[in-house]
């Protein structure tokens, strides 16, 4: 996973792109060339389009907490702001320009 989430010059794949990343020993016994030919070893029976049953919703919250979030996010001082960022400084997105249309 590491080689993954790394800069985009030293991620896996970065030198030759897909085969690269084929090779990798975790992919080893992926038949890639066959790949959408293998049926999922799951497929959920669905009763509509917008059925959920296979999300699990007791790990979830079931209060509407909106407006208290509206409140206070605004009253919050830019310092208060600037700490609930703090899970994503350094976070950054890079673009593979280079494999762009492959």
């Amino acid at each position: 996973m590491r080689s993954f989430i790394c800069e985009a010059k030293d991620r896996l794949g970065f030198e030759t792109g897909a085969p690269e990343i084929k090779q990798h020993p975790f992919f080893s016994g992926v038949d890639f060339d066959n790949l959408r030919r293998v049926r999922a070893p799951f497929e959920p029976r669905l009763s509509s389009n917008i059925d959920t049953s296979y999300f699990p919703i007791d790990e979830i919250p079931q209060e509407d907490n909106t407006a208290a979030i509206k409140a206070r996010d605004a009253s919050a001082s830019n310092e208060e702001m600037a700490e609930m960022s703090l899970p994503f400084v350094g976070y950054t997105y890079k673009r593979f320009d280079a494999f762009r249309g492959q």
